[in-house]
């Protein structure tokens, strides 16, 4: 047995090459034409926002796209090797819009027509196919929305099994072949309590729907296909809401009030960080382009390790009450001012010289109405001054959101010594005869 291998070895190692030589001269200068058996991986179906604008569904697309379907072609060797190595060259296509003028009725059934196509590959012919589904049914759609319901797995010895999940949202919509959605009994999730901790309150799971015998039914449209599944675990606290703004308002407008909707959340999670939690801040609302009473839907901003478990959404509301800013003159008499003088020197007095001011300010119509002259203080600053008559600024101080649109406002005033003593007239007073 070694003598056949060994003997005139190199004889018969040059006789393997050049039959190797010869094989591949033959195959590619010949390609020679065969036959072929390949797997389609992909299945594309053309029209269905076409079929949804006429208000159909293509019930059986989930079967179609899904089928197990091959194709027998045939061409030269080399090409259908290649196909044969990535079928993905190859793609069936189903074209709705051959059948798009035959809606009469709800439910309609036709034999699918397939086409096949090979990616570029030349030369190649297609001799049969084989597939699972030879007919597609359009039906009309119909779209419902019901509430989500759950179901509670995991250890039933958990402490955590009492607690009631918060789901968000809590209503699906569900659309497809009219059939389909009107054997739907319940959309449902599975919430499995072993996925949750103090560390871990949220789960997102996927919605389901079933039927009255408790079959699922496959091939709807769900919005959402997933929610947000919050099990309240760990130490609770209500704390308010808080908008923080940034940004100015256009000249000319003022804001006036700021109601947030709703004014508190329960708050969820371990004691050491929901006790520091005194207040939670939303996310900063821009003012630079409000210029009337507005509603801002804005976002929750929790800090990390805590979540909230009201059966709402992050989005919160925000009523930002905006008003167009009026101004207004005012004259106030000095005598009614609530003037005080600060700085003045041991031994000086002060007497005002000014009649009146003038005050112009810009506020809301109905705040410049309700002001009252006792709601404006006013100062002086003498510091370092001595005898004698000067022109000063009043430092008016006004209530909030009031603006004084004309400062500085001057006022005169004399100092005076008040320790001088009054000269006695001259000569002896007589008395009276």
């Amino acid at each position: 047995m070694n003598k056949f291998f060994t003997k005139n070895l190199p004889w018969k190692i040059t006789s393997l090459v050049l039959a190797s030589i010869l094989w591949l001269f033959v195959i590619n200068t010949q390609n020679p034409m065969q036959p072929e058996e390949v797997r389609v991986t992909s299945i594309i179906i053309k029209g269905l926002p076409q079929l949804a604008e006429k208000g159909f569904v293509l019930k059986n697309q989930e079967e179609i796209k899904n089928q197990r379907f091959l194709v027998r072609i045939k061409g030269p060797r080399l090409q259908t090797d290649k196909l044969k190595i990535d079928n993905t060259l190859i793609s069936v296509t189903l074209d709705l819009s051959h059948y798009m003028n035959d809606l009469s009725a709800d439910s309609i059934q036709n034999i699918a027509k397939y086409a096949v196509s090979f990616g570029g590959v030349e030369g190649i012919s297609v001799l049969g196919m084989r597939y699972d589904i030879s007919n597609i049914i359009l039906e009309k759609e119909k779209t419902v929305s019901t509430p989500i319901q759950y179901t509670i797995t995991g250890n039933n010895n958990s402490e955590y099994t009492a607690l009631t999940p918060i789901i968000s949202p809590n209503v699906i919509e569900i659309g497809g072949a009219k059939s389909d959605v009107e054997r739907i009994k319940q959309a449902i999730i599975e919430i499995n309590i072993e996925n949750f901790s103090e560390d871990e309150l949220i789960q997102t799971v996927p919605v389901k729907v079933y039927d009255d015998q408790g079959e699922e039914i496959h091939g709807l449209k769900k919005l959402p296909q997933l929610v947000e599944v919050k099990l309240p675990i760990g130490k609770k606290k209500t704390v308010p809401l808080e908008a923080t703004f940034a940004g100015t308002l256009p000249k000319g407008y003022v804001h006036t009030n700021t109601i947030v909707t709703p004014k508190q959340i329960t708050i969820v999670g371990k004691a050491e960080l929901v006790d520091a939690v005194q207040k939670i801040r939303l996310k900063e609302i821009q003012l630079n382009d409000i210029i009337q009473t507005s509603v801002v839907k804005t976002e929750l901003i929790l800090p990390k390790g805590v979540q909230y478990i009201d059966n709402i959404d992050n989005k919160i509301n925000v009523t930002v009450e905006i008003k167009k800013e009026n101004s207004y003159s005012y004259t106030i008499p000095t005598n009614e001012l609530n003037l005080t003088v600060i700085g003045m020197d041991e031994g000086l007095g002060y007497e005002v010289l000014t009649d009146s001011v003038e005050m112009i300010l810009s506020a809301t119509a109905e705040e410049l109405l309700a002001l009252t002259f006792k709601d404006v203080t006013a100062r002086i600053n003498v510091v370092g001054l001595t005898e004698g008559e000067y022109t000063l600024p009043l430092e008016l101080t006004v209530p909030n959101n009031f603006t004084i649109v004309n400062n500085p406002i001057n006022i005169n005033i004399r100092l005076i010594n008040i320790n001088e003593e009054v000269a006695e007239p001259e000569g002896e007073i007589q008395p009276e005869a």
